[in-house]
């Protein structure tokens, strides 16, 4: 007769120990016993029967749909361990799985025990098995029950005593446990470290950059042997830990999930408030465009802001050294539909872009502010609102028995839900961008600095003095459009009625067609 062997364990700690090997033999000398042909082997490698996800994510609730939809040949034995492997839920939810497999026709059988379930042996004893197997999925879920209860307890006392004793050794990379467990301690140069990578960001400086910067700076990593990795970089800036805040996790099917609220000042705080948010609001700017590799030296301030006025795209940059260097439509380059021929002078549109952009006055500007996006968000947030209690309301209403309209009800339900959440998710950036990013005055700083810079500057500097001023033209709202016909460039400012216009002489080159005959302004893509 075919056989189906299921194996599960509830966590990753798990991963690795015996439970596999010892799982998978006692099954496998049951099968040679009794004849069985192995026929396949279902691993639920840490997932969580008391959540009752290895039925809805894992591979055992997919055995039980082929079941249900007769893809499993019968009849068929279903080896396990003991029944606590196949469900830790609640009795009830974990009756109905169980009834289902055996009323289908599989023959469950438990190691542990050498329990034997079938339609036929449930019926014969008067339902006193049933009532065994009831038993044993209550006391499966109890002490799943007061597992959860007493890890939970357990972070709560620990909370409770953070100020006194720390919670866990477990730590950042930049901090080390003192001997008597009462405090963490600085790494002074780990931390300089955290604060660059923080100091870089805000400036506009993107997570490949910084890693590779690290890198070539012969920075030690903090962990592994492979140097610095964008993701690491990314993890850094997305934690709360540099500002001191601690989040207690545990491992749930495989997971890491919160448990309970962050504790703030558990850590001592190397990166201040508004720093952090300086950086995120960086992040959150660069996802629009200005993402890319920069060169050695961030040659292009332009970068998101430059546009061709006959097509409406992208400039990009022409480099043939540093006394050749361009900015030309990208769609003319890319023998698209754009007939621009100009190659602008980029030496001296980056020279009169900084005279231009010093002109105008934060103190005149007129721009909404977060004052409106809150309102909008406040809006936003009540919409998500109600329509998480009209998806709840919806889900608590219809049973199993759900008719394809009320399946399609639902369905838009949580769509409608999606795109709200979204929407509020939009505009929190959005006012973390408004109140934290890069503005007017930061470019204005900028320029400045850069132009007292000397030449006895570092190259590191230089870079992340002019990826600030790329970051914070972009963040401030400038567009600068290039005019082939004027030869000239036209420079506007969200928030600002006025624009300055500025000559910038270009170089035009001679018209070719290609092989069928189309205009093409550049004989080389």
């Amino acid at each position: 007769m075919p056989a189906t062997i299921y194996v599960r364990w509830s966590s990753e700690a798990q991963t690795g120990r015996d439970s596999l090997r010892r799982q998978l033999e006692a099954a496998q000398r049951y099968a040679d016993e009794h004849r069985l042909l192995i026929v396949e082997t279902i691993i639920d490698e840490a997932v969580s029967a008391f959540s009752g996800h290895h039925l809805t994510k894992g591979r055992l609730g997919e055995f039980i749909r082929r079941v249900e939809d007769r893809a499993v040949a019968m009849p068929h034995v279903l080896i396990c361990e003991s029944l606590d492997r196949l469900n830790r839920q609640a009795p009830l939810d974990a009756l109905a799985p169980f009834i289902g497999l055996i009323n289908a026709g599989i023959t469950l059988i438990t190691l542990t025990d050498r329990q034997r379930f079938t339609r036929q042996s449930m019926a014969d004893d008067g339902g006193l098995r049933l009532l065994g197997s009831l038993i044993v999925m209550l006391r499966a879920h109890e002490e799943s029950a007061t597992k959860s209860k007493r890890v939970r307890a357990a972070w709560e006392r620990k909370r409770r005593e953070a100020d006194v004793r720390k919670l866990t050794k477990t730590c950042p990379a930049w901090l080390r446990l003192s001997p008597d467990r009462s405090r963490f301690e600085i790494i002074v140069e780990r931390a300089d470290v955290i604060r660059m990578i923080f100091s870089e960001t805000t400036a506009g400086v993107g997570k490949g950059s910084i890693a590779a910067r690290l890198n070539a700076a012969g920075v030690p990593a903090f962990r592994g042997k492979h140097g610095w990795h964008a993701s690491y970089i990314q993890k850094l800036l997305s934690s709360d830990a540099a500002g001191g805040t601690y989040q207690p996790h545990t491992m749930e099917d495989g997971r890491r999930v919160p448990i309970g609220p962050p504790v703030l000042n558990y850590f001592p705080p190397i990166v201040d408030h508004a720093l952090m948010m300086k950086a995120r609001a960086a992040i959150i700017a660069r996802r629009t465009g200005a993402a890319g590799r920069k060169g050695a030296d961030f040659r292009n301030i332009f970068t998101g802001i430059a546009r061709c006025a006959a097509c409406g795209g992208t400039m990009t940059y022409v480099g043939k050294g540093d006394a050749e260097r361009y900015l030309a439509c990208s769609s003319a380059r890319r023998r698209r539909a754009c007939g621009c021929r100009a190659l602008f002078n980029f030496n001296e549109a980056e020279r009169l872009f900084f005279e231009a952009a010093l002109t105008f006055d934060p103190a005149i500007r007129n721009a909404p502010g977060a004052s409106r996006t809150r309102e909008d968000l406040l809006r936003a947030s009540r919409d998500a609102a109600r329509l998480s209690g009209r998806l709840t309301k919806l889900l608590d209403s219809f049973g199993s028995d759900a008719t394809d309209e009320i399946v399609v009800t639902v369905a838009t339900a949580r769509d409608q839900l999606r795109l709200a959440r979204t929407e509020e998710k939009r505009l929190r950036d959005q006012i973390l961008v408004e109140e934290y990013g890069a503005n007017l005055p930061d470019l204005r700083a900028a320029i400045l600095e850069l132009r007292a810079a000397d030449e006895s500057a570092s190259a590191s500097s230089m870079f992340t003095l002019r990826a600030r001023i790329a970051h914070a033209a972009k963040a401030a709202g400038f567009t600068a459009t290039f005019h082939e016909d004027q030869r000239q460039v036209q420079l506007a400012c969200e928030g600002y009625e006025r624009e300055v216009w500025f000559t910038c002489q270009p170089k035009r080159l001679p018209a070719s067609r290609n092989a069928m005959g189309q205009f093409c302004p550049f004989d080389r893509a």
